[in-house]
């Protein structure tokens, strides 16, 4: 595959911190982005518990995202269990705390660590898990994530320049983690569709 203006697409799908590279570059994600989050870090932290609640009391609001939410996370296949099976098997609690915790954590190093290439690898890893989850919840989670800290942002105490500032950064990288579970998706899909393809031509010479 030759390489377009310099990108070489190859590296793009096998080398994480290249592909980080080339998106920031794409998206205009720059020092000055890295160092108003790094100025904003510790009152986006102290705000971590009030975004999770914010995040899950939106999920709670649309029953039919519960089941998504509730149900199996790790290698996800089948049908979601229903919402009445859910409240009833006594995991209800245990099932979104543990949801919370794993959100909540991530948000605290997504804002208090340098965007170095472990905090790349990092983020790359944990889109790649939710790859593997519903689109539905998926695609919530982010919307409801960027609704609560985006109305956080603009509703703080600082010059418009600075909340300006702020929720581009942000919304930068966000982008970068949705950039991230798509491309996650994107090969999972080539995968299949590569082990479809195999399949199909081991049929089709036994078939010859």
């Amino acid at each position: 595959m030759p390489a377009l203006n310099g990108i070489d697409p190859q590296r793009l799908q096998t080398d994480t911190t290249y592909a980080f590279s080339y998106y920031a570059e794409y998206i205009r994600l720059n020092e000055n982005d890295q160092e108003t989050l790094a100025k904003n870090a510790k009152v986006l932290v102290e705000a971590i518990p009030d975004f999770v609640e914010g995040i899950f009391r939106r999920i709670f609001e649309r029953p039919h995202l519960l089941p998504y939410f509730m149900g199996p996370q790790e290698n996800y296949a089948g049908e979601s269990p229903t919402l009445e099976a859910l409240l009833n098997n006594g995991q209800k609690e245990h099932i979104i705390l543990t949801r919370k915790k794993q959100l909540a954590e991530f948000l605290v190093r997504l804002f208090k660590e340098p965007l170095n290439t472990p905090q790349i690898l990092y983020i790359e890893h944990f889109a790649a898990v939710h790859a593997k989850l519903p689109v539905v919840e998926v695609d919530a989670m982010i919307s409801f994530v960027k609704l609560e800290i985006m109305t956080f942002i603009l509703g703080q105490r600082m010059s418009q320049a600075d909340i300006q500032s702020l929720a581009l950064a942000f919304a930068k990288i966000v982008e970068i983690f949705g950039h991230f579970v798509n491309k996650a998706r994107q090969d999972k899909l080539s995968g299949t569709l590569g082990t479809q393809s195999t399949t199909k031509t081991k049929k089709s010479s036994k078939g010859a």
